[in-house]
């Protein structure tokens, strides 16, 4: 009977199914940071693409980039650091706004639940 109480755990922990996203996205500001931006401003965010599984058949230029309050300048190809992480840098612009806020976002689709990944700029609202 205690073997059962002991191994009913370790059976169940194994055979659950356990849910995670294909893809950690992550955004960083390069340079200088600001508490709040004004329109005009430029500001260079870098992205990155971790694939957390070991194969993924969604081609990484397949990420869908979404802005809101901001304008796309230009931005780099994507850069492979090693095989599963990937990264690219965009020049954006701060837009007038009403909300105080300015958002980028990276979402990808897959069969393994994709990834999303969301920056959010605080900015001067009502311009």
């Amino acid at each position: 009977m205690n073997l059962i109480k002991i191994m009913l755990p370790v059976i169940l922990f194994f055979a659950l199914p356990v849910v995670s996203a294909a893809c950690d996205i992550t955004w960083t500001i390069e340079g200088a940071q600001k508490e709040k931006y004004q329109p005009g401003d430029i500001v260079v965010i870098k992205i990155i693409v971790e694939l957390t599984h070991r194969h993924c058949n969604v081609d990484i230029d397949e990420t869908k980039i979404t802005v809101s309050g901001l304008e796309i300048k230009g931005a780099t190809k994507w850069v492979n650091l090693t095989g599963r992480v990937w990264e690219r840098k965009m020049k954006v612009a701060v837009t007038s706004n009403q909300q105080g806020k300015a958002i980028i976002t990276a979402k990808r689709t897959c069969d393994k639940d994709g990834g999303f990944g969301t920056l959010t700029l605080s900015t001067v609202p009502g311009l």
